[in-house]
């Protein structure tokens, strides 16, 4: 049985993997298969993206869970984390299309690599919906998740929260726990949501469709949000027509997480001009100093 992608045949460049992820119960074993699709035809099926973050609410990114694939010819290991996002989103009587970066991508071939993460933003903006798993409804330090996607909830109905002002220092708290999870934390995501036609959070078996532009007004609540998304919603409406500076991104995404440096600059091509973008193609073969 092959336990990885190491062997796969080098993917053609116009194309992409994805996974169609077997319909099953939250506790059924992982399943599904990887085919390939050209990404810029018109015969490429409506997918969707998922963002989260590789490493748990405790730092581990141990290869420690499995999901089966192509009719259980091939296993590949997967973190915790995967394995819990794809069981939240895991439909229980049909299968799902997704796009999942540590299944899709060869991760052993650093020219794959660097090939997929140069077309991120085609993916990610491509994409019918961006999954966004932001971990169990309690999570690290953070036992109100469930509450904080109902006030989230109530914030996408009314365009302001009107919970936020009934009783809002214990709201604010719970909504600052919420955006301190270690999810907001990562800069990839700043590119992956950015992009996104939708975006639908997912808090455990709880899933909510919300916007940027939303969440961004939060910040004139007091709420403690990324300093990225500040700006979000006047980002995300116009990045094709005005694309961003990337030195104005580095800047507001100085705090974000990565796990290796080269990511700092790569994880937000998707976001620059296209002039800007070509002479700083990814390429992990290249070394980092530090």
């Amino acid at each position: 049985m092959q336990t990885s992608l190491e062997n796969q045949p080098q993917i053609d460049t116009s194309c992409i993997r994805l996974l169609e992820l077997l319909q099953g119960y939250r506790l059924d074993t992982l399943s599904g298969r990887l085919f390939e699709v050209h990404l810029e035809q018109e015969i490429c099926p409506p997918y969707s993206a998922l963002s989260y973050t590789w490493a748990d609410d405790k730092g581990d990114t141990s290869l420690s869970r499995l999901i089966f694939l192509d009719q259980k010819q091939k296993v590949l290991h997967i973190t915790r984390n995967c394995d819990r996002a794809l069981r939240s989103l895991r439909q229980r009587h049909k299968s799902i299309l997704l796009w999942v970066d540590s299944i899709c991508i060869n991760q052993s071939s650093p020219s794959e690599r660097s090939h997929q993460v140069g077309l991120m933003k085609t993916i990610y903006s491509k994409a019918t919906t961006v999954h966004a798993y932001v971990g169990e409804r309690e999570c690290g330090g953070d036992l109100t998740g469930s509450e904080a996607m109902t006030l989230l909830e109530d914030i996408q109905g009314n365009g302001t929260s009107d919970k936020l002002s009934l009783d809002e220092t214990s709201n604010i708290a719970i909504l600052n726990n919420f955006f301190s999870r270690s999810y907001f934390a990562r800069l990839w995501i700043v590119q992956e949501l950015l992009l996104a036609q939708s975006i639908t959070f997912h808090c455990g078996e709880i899933s909510l469709t919300v916007n940027n532009q939303s969440i961004s007004l939060l910040y004139e609540k007091g709420v403690k949000i990324p300093s990225w998304v500040r700006y979000a919603g006047k980002m995300q409406s116009n990045i094709e027509q005005s694309p961003m500076d990337l030195r104005d991104l580095l800047i507001a995404t100085s705090v974000c997480q990565v796990t290796d440096l080269r990511d700092k600059v790569f994880g937000l091509l998707g976001l620059v001009s296209a002039v800007e973008a070509s002479d700083l193609s990814p390429d992990y073969e290249l070394m980092t100093n530090g």
